[in-house]
């Protein structure tokens, strides 16, 4: 006699998505891995964000220095060595 419905399905690898079966850790494997991935990207691209950000507000300062500098040549207030002196500092 042929059963309809879930009474004939007693064991845990019957049911299509039910863990249990031989396939269910690669499954769990999947998803960690998956999991894994996408906290990996994240953090990179955290950290390249990040790294970005610094560089440009580094630069900033760096050409904000430079401006300042070139002011003070300008009218008068520094001598050219010294004004040389700090430009190769400023750039290293």
């Amino acid at each position: 006699m042929m059963r309809f419905g879930l009474e004939g399905l007693r064991r845990a690898g019957d049911f299509p998505c039910s863990f249990g079966g031989p396939g269910s850790i690669l499954v769990i494997i999947g998803w960690v891995l998956l999991l894994a991935l996408v906290v990996f990207c994240t953090v990179v691209s955290i950290k390249y964000l990040v790294a970005a950000h610094k560089q440009k507000k580094s630069k900033a300062a760096a050409d904000t220095a430079v401006a300042i500098l070139k002011e003070r040549y300008a009218r008068g207030e520094i001598a050219e060595e010294e004004y040389t002196q700090k430009i190769k500092i400023l750039n290293d």
